[in-house]
């Protein structure tokens, strides 16, 4: 079963982040992409520059031979417009906006693989919880530019015509916090032959007893016969109030080391359940 957390990075940040997360049982790790901080387009919609991953490189070779999956999150790509040299922008999807990002992703794989990541272990991961029509048109582009790329969607559809539409593009689909005992999207996702995750949000944890959240994903993983389970967030975000992190988060850096709670323990107990 596939074990991850939406941890940005710092699950393979270092070996004593790496060793404290396969010591929870997290066997996939979630990295940001940047897009165009750096990578203007030209006016005929080429890249201006070549596109730098070198940043990845310490998390990926640190991990690799332990990762089911690299998650991929490529949140600058979800329906935005490209910035271009001239101080325009290209429209997201437009004429332009496609060639930039052709030769964006072809950079992006060919790193990859120069790196030692085969497609089948990492997920394309550009919108988060939402199947908009803006996401399924990209879905449509990248498997134009290669196939094999695989899709994560963390979210699903009540609407059988909808699923029908994504069901071809989606390699994992991972709804928040479902009941795979009542969902019929459920049934819809075991026929694609895609892989179901199951996940929760780490929101106003502190009043919620542990075993309801943290233990129990492992049951729910055995339970429901899931592919995968993980869970938002393990660890304190940049973008989070530092009050709140308190209430989120499973895990820190303190100044004497990396500091686990009673809901990291519990995680790693309900996946000993599991087992």
């Amino acid at each position: 079963m596939t074990v991850y957390t939406f941890d940005c990075g710092v699950g393979t940040s270092s070996e004593a982040w790496l060793k404290e997360f396969r010591e929870h049982k997290i066997n996939s790790f979630h990295l940001h992409v940047r897009g165009w901080e750096k990578e203007l387009l030209n006016p005929d919609g080429s890249l201006a520059e070549k596109p730098d991953f070198s940043r990845l490189t310490c998390n990926l070779q640190r991990a690799k031979s332990y990762a089911n999956y690299f998650v991929f999150e490529t949140h600058c790509f979800r329906g935005a417009d490209w910035p271009m040299t001239d101080g325009g922008r290209a429209p997201y999807m437009s004429e332009l906006w496609r060639r930039g990002f052709t030769e964006w992703l072809t950079a992006f794989m060919a790193y990859l693989e120069e790196q030692g990541i085969p497609h089948p272990q990492w997920l394309w991961y550009p919108y988060d919880e939402s199947i908009a029509p803006g996401f399924l048109e990209q879905t449509k582009l990248v498997h134009q530019i290669d196939p094999h790329v695989q899709i994560f969607v963390d979210s699903h559809t009540t609407h059988e015509e909808e699923f029908e539409q994504w069901a071809p593009h989606v390699a994992v689909w991972c709804p928040g916090y479902a009941d795979p005992a009542t969902s019929p999207h459920v049934d819809w996702v075991r026929r694609s032959g895609a892989e179901l995750w199951n996940y929760f949000c780490g929101v106003a944890m502190r009043p919620i007893n542990i075993s309801l959240r943290h233990r129990r994903a492992g049951w729910q993983g055995w339970a429901y016969d899931l592919d995968g389970i993980t869970f938002w967030t393990p660890t304190a975000q940049d973008h989070v109030k530092p009050m709140d992190c308190l209430v989120i988060s499973a895990v820190f850096e303190g100044p004497r080391g990396i500091l686990g709670t009673r809901r990291w323990e519990a995680w790693r107990d309900g996946l000993e359940d599991y087992q």
